[in-house]
C-alpha cells in the first residue's frame, strides 16, 4: 500500500488492518494454509472466502 492512500484515512486503515489481523491465530493460518497447499484451491480464494466470513467484504 501506498503511504499516500494510509495518510488520507489512517484510522480507516488500521480499523481495517485491525479487523484482518485479529482472528489470524497460529490455528487460523495452520486452516488457511492448509487450503492452498494440500487442497489446492486458490489463494485469492481462500483470501476471499476469510474476508467474506469475517464481514470485512461481501461477496
Amino acid at each position: 500500500m501506498r503511504i499516500e492512500t494510509n495518510d488520507q484515512a489512517p484510522d480507516q486503515f488500521e480499523a481495517i488492518v485491525a479487523a484482518i489481523l485479529a482472528p489470524l491465530d497460529n490455528n487460523k493460518m495452520a486452516e488457511l494454509n492448509k487450503q492452498v497447499s494440500i487442497d489446492d484451491e486458490e489463494p485469492s480464494a481462500v483470501a476471499n472466502s476469510f474476508l467474506v466470513e469475517r464481514g470485512i467484504i461481501t461477496n
